[in-house]
């Protein structure tokens, strides 16, 4: 297979073969080992070299630098696959063996191959395209690939913008508002990598319209305008079924016989792909397990605890029922920014805190509809650490998640109101940072920065959205209407949201600083009210 797979590649000069007497090779040479990698539906779809080996002279991923990747990030990715109505998916056919190496850099690519009979002289070979597993090839592919797409952004606007920002690795993956210019992006898409010497293939579109515009031969193998149902697909890991516009979940079947220790329950909680936070509040409570089997001491192979071995089979025979779960793709967004509101929900408990993101999209008939974007969620920290301290730490979070979120649908961030169970944070945000020790000072300086005190408004627990991040649920809670598109009120007119009201004798005061030359307090109406003292102008009171 090795021997069929190099003379293949030597046809496709991806490399040169013969070359010992060019190369100088004289005495001993340092053997190296090759593994191939080849897909089941390609003749020649990718190789694997490895070439961190470690020798006597050391490695050649030892002897390259490997530079900064330039891919783009894969959440902001899939959130653009989600923006507009119009999805669209390709692949870049064999992306690195299309791109050639410089003839003074191929001697750090040489291999020694002799078709595994020891009595031979090995025969050396050259690599003349970028060689996949080589640690700079990353860089190069995406680098190279990038530059390709700046230089033809005047050109071909639409493919340019999706290379630079919707592409990851050899994937090309973007969404756009009409049936014709999905279409115009496809033509520009092949008309780019074409000029690049590169093929563009496996094409899928939820629009019938869009395939037929495609050439058989470039569509997905999978897909058949004629019959009535387009398939489903991997988008950068996720399933999308391209018929519904969703995005669902599908697992092997569970393994009734494994032996539920630390290792193999990690195993299966790492085969939960979940880049945009669908399955967060179900897979908080792995995490938590997880925790608490580290502190439980128990080693990797041993057995757990009954109570343990049980919370563990317990969430491990609910997976199943997570391909119940469907998500729509589409997020309805439009050019009118005024007809879209987003809403984060942060809460935390003693486990765990977290965030969850929702867009309300206002139609032409003034009817509105709201969808879950994205959430985040963290295990709380082994350290003891106070509730309104981790209420805190979701808040943060909640931000960086809204930023993040705002980034890649290109929304104002001014359009965004932020929900929080927690008084005292509330309290804290509406106060001068410099009032507080460290730890809570620094992370309301940081939400101040980015967000407009009046943007963060009062929940009650029972409506907060984020509440089932904090403290996990089963798999059957992921199909409720609170957690799929939100509490209800976030689609009613702003004098039917939750009242707004802080009680200001029991909000926390002990992350105060303690009392000096620049803090001083003042009592009104049987309330604190704190005001901060500028140490430069110390009768210069701001609140």
């Amino acid at each position: 297979m090795v021997n069929a797979l190099l003379d293949d590649a030597s046809t496709h000069t991806y490399i040169n073969e013969d070359v010992a007497a060019e190369l100088g090779v004289q005495g001993q040479t340092q053997q190296v080992s090759v593994n191939v990698l080849n897909d089941k539906q390609e003749i020649f779809d990718s190789m694997l070299i490895d070439i961190g080996l470690e020798s006597t002279d050391g490695s050649v991923d030892m002897n390259i630098t490997a530079l900064t990747t330039t891919k783009n990030d894969l959440f902001e990715i899939l959130l653009r696959f989600r923006k507009h109505p119009v999805a669209i998916i390709c692949d870049i056919a064999e992306k690195y063996l299309q791109i050639e190496v410089a003839q003074d850099d191929r001697p750090y690519l040489r291999f020694l191959w002799r078709s595994m009979d020891l009595n031979k002289k090995p025969d050396v070979f050259e690599f003349s395209k970028v060689v996949f597993g080589l640690n700079c090839s990353p860089f190069l592919a995406q680098f190279i690939t990038q530059e390709h797409a700046k230089s033809m952004e005047k050109e071909l606007p639409l493919a340019a913008a999706t290379v630079e920002k919707s592409t990851y690795m050899d994937d090309n993956m973007d969404s756009v508002d009409t049936n014709s210019k999905a279409i115009e992006l496809y033509k520009q898409l092949q008309q780019l990598w074409s000029t690049a010497g590169m093929h563009a293939r496996k094409w899928v579109s939820n629009s019938v319209q869009v395939l037929q515009e495609i050439p058989e031969e470039d569509r997905l193998k999978e897909i058949n305008i004629q019959m009535s149902e387009l398939p489903s697909v991997k988008a950068l890991g996720l399933l999308w079924n391209a018929e519904s516009d969703e995005f669902r979940f599908s697992f092997m079947s569970l393994k009734q016989d494994i032996k539920m220790t630390k290792r193999n329950f990690l195993k299966e909680t790492a085969k939960l792909f979940d880049p945009l936070g669908f399955l967060g509040p179900f897979i908080i409570r792995a995490r938590v397990l997880l925790q608490e089997m580290w502190i439980s001491g128990v080693n990797w192979d041993e057995t757990l605890s009954p109570g343990l071995e049980q919370k563990a089979w317990s969430w491990y025979l609910e997976i199943e029922k997570l391909c119940s779960v469907k998500i729509p793709r589409g997020l309805e967004v439009s050019l009118d920014t005024s007809k879209m509101k987003l809403h984060t929900f942060v809460d935390a408990s003693e486990a765990a805190f977290g965030a969850v993101v929702y867009l309300v999209t206002t139609r032409e008939d003034d009817t509105k509809s709201s969808y879950l974007v994205a959430s985040k969620c963290h295990v709380a920290p082994l350290k003891a650490v106070s509730m309104p301290r981790l209420e805190l730490l979701a808040a943060v979070l909640g931000v960086r998640l809204l930023l993040a979120i705002t980034k890649a649908l290109e929304l104002p961030l001014q359009r965004a109101t932020l929900w929080s169970d927690s008084q005292n944070v509330l309290w804290w945000i509406k106060r001068q940072s410099r009032c507080f020790k460290p730890f809570v000072a620094n992370r309301i300086g940081y939400i101040q920065e980015h967000t407009n005190i009046s943007q963060w408004k009062y929940v009650p627990s029972k409506l907060n959205a984020a509440d089932i991040l904090s403290r996990g649920v089963d798999a059957e809670a992921l199909l409720t209407e609170k957690w799929l598109n939100g509490p209800e009120f976030v689609t009613h007119d702003e004098t039917e949201w939750p009242k707004q009201t802080i009680d200001m004798d029991n909000t926390e005061t002990s992350e105060l600083k303690k009392p000096s030359s620049q803090l001083e307090r003042k009592f009104v109406s049987g309330k604190e009210n704190v005001l901060c003292v500028d140490d430069k102008k110390p009768n210069q009171r701001i609140r």
